[in-house]
């Protein structure tokens, strides 16, 4: 994540909230940090935030992430209803 973005910041908010055990690793977009090889292997676009799951699963937006974490983890439904018509 990146403290200056508020994209990341709703994600560690989720996590958070959802007692999701998370590493936060900071990114800095000021340095370039999010242009290196390395990180553009998680986030092909450069973009905060990107997650990294155990199995090396990587995946960056906020959006997909939050939908992602809702589809992948324990959390209420709430968050993003299973039931479309819910959702819509």
């Amino acid at each position: 994540s990146n403290p200056g973005s508020p994209f990341g910041f709703f994600v560690k908010i989720f996590l958070d909230l959802n007692k999701i055990p998370y590493k936060d690793r900071i990114i800095s977009a000021f340095t370039g940090e999010t242009k290196s090889p390395e990180y553009l292997k998680i986030s092909p676009g450069g973009k905060i935030p990107a997650i990294v799951e155990a199995d090396g699963f990587a995946l960056a937006e906020t959006a997909a992430i939050l939908k992602y974490l809702c589809n992948t983890r324990d959390v209420d439904d709430h968050w993003y209803p299973k039931d479309a018509k819910k959702r819509a």
